[in-house]
This record gives C-alpha cells, sequence and structure tokens, in this order.
C-alpha cells in the first residue's frame, strides 16, 4: 500500500510520480492528464495527453490497481470524495 514514505516504483513514469503520490497521500489535485487517469477518463486523458504521454501508462495503471486504495479512482465521484478527505493523510485524521 502506497504511504508518505513510498518511493517511485519502478515502471512509473518519472514525470507523474510526484503529482500521484501527493494526490494519493494528501489528497491534492494533479495536473489535467493525471486527473483524467485517476477518474478513469480516458478519452480525456489522451485528449490532454498526446500519443507520447499515453504510452506511459501501463506502469501506472498497474501500479494504481496494485497498490492503491480503490476508493480513491475511477469515476469523478470518488476523485471529488478523496480530495475532500485529503487523501490518506486526512482519512488516518478521522478514523
Amino acid at each position: 500500500m502506497i504511504n508518505k514514505d513510498t518511493k517511485m516504483p519502478e515502471g512509473f513514469p518519472e514525470q507523474f510520480w510526484g503529482g500521484f503520490h501527493r494526490y494519493v497521500v494528501y489528497g491534492t489535485p494533479a495536473g489535467s492528464f493525471l486527473m483524467a487517469f485517476i477518474e478513469g477518463d480516458f478519452h480525456e486523458m489522451c485528449r490532454r495527453g498526446g500519443e507520447g504521454t499515453v504510452s506511459d501508462v501501463w506502469g501506472m495503471v498497474l501500479y494504481l490497481h496494485n497498490h492503491c486504495p480503490t476508493g480513491c479512482y475511477g469515476s469523478a465521484e470518488h476523485v471529488r470524495e478523496w480530495l475532500a478527505e485529503g487523501g490518506l493523510s486526512g482519512l488516518e485524521k478521522t478514523g
């Protein structure tokens, strides 16, 4: 499971790790491409990212599915709730 000390995993594109990690751990919004990816809006993700960026997604998908809480991704509603909670840090404080 991802936490505040988790280092960038192998296969995860370096340019997205910081924003992704801050989103999951602290509930901080990421850039438009990454937010579309997290919401599962793949049409918008491709539109925002372009061909070179989209080709890097496989490692991100594997990491998201295998190491992140299911409530933090998959729809715009899940993302709104995750942001409102403050990510894992917010959940730890309330719970």
